[in-house]
């Protein structure tokens, strides 16, 4: 019955050092949920502004989401080198707040594509009147 226990002030890297799948299988989950959490809310905004039409080629803009884009990286590298070091409690919470991170990022994106849906139905229907 103790096969999967895991107390939550282990450190995850002496955990994974031990082989405990629970210790191995949560960090993985925890590692790939950050990415996605940073990666997502890039991911939809990109597919929701894919059919505005570029009038011209910003160079700024370019630098700026290369700056983010390594930022996001790091930071999920500095996540993982950090869970190592820290308890699996961190880790945990970690996977936690990505989960609603994640989450966060869908229901807003939703939100954002329902209001705008909303306010293109209005010009068309102000065009169409006139």
């Amino acid at each position: 019955n103790q096969k999967f226990a895991l107390s939550l002030a282990t450190n995850t890297g002496s955990a994974l050092g031990k082989f405990n799948w629970v210790a191995i299988l949560l960090f993985i989950v925890m590692s790939v949920l950050q990415f996605l959490s940073m990666k997502i809310p890039q991911w939809l905004q990109k597919r929701r502004t894919k059919n505005v039409a570029k009038l011209q080629k910003n160079p700024t803009q370019d630098k700026n989401q290369r700056t983010m884009n390594m930022v996001s990286y790091m930071m999920v590298i500095m996540i993982i080198f950090m869970g190592l070091q820290l308890p699996i409690a961190m880790t945990f919470y970690w996977t936690v707040t990505a989960l609603i991170g994640i989450g966060q990022s869908v229901i807003t994106q939703a939100i954002v594509a329902k209001n705008s849906n909303k306010k293109e139905k209005k010009k068309t229907v102000k065009y169409v009147k006139k």
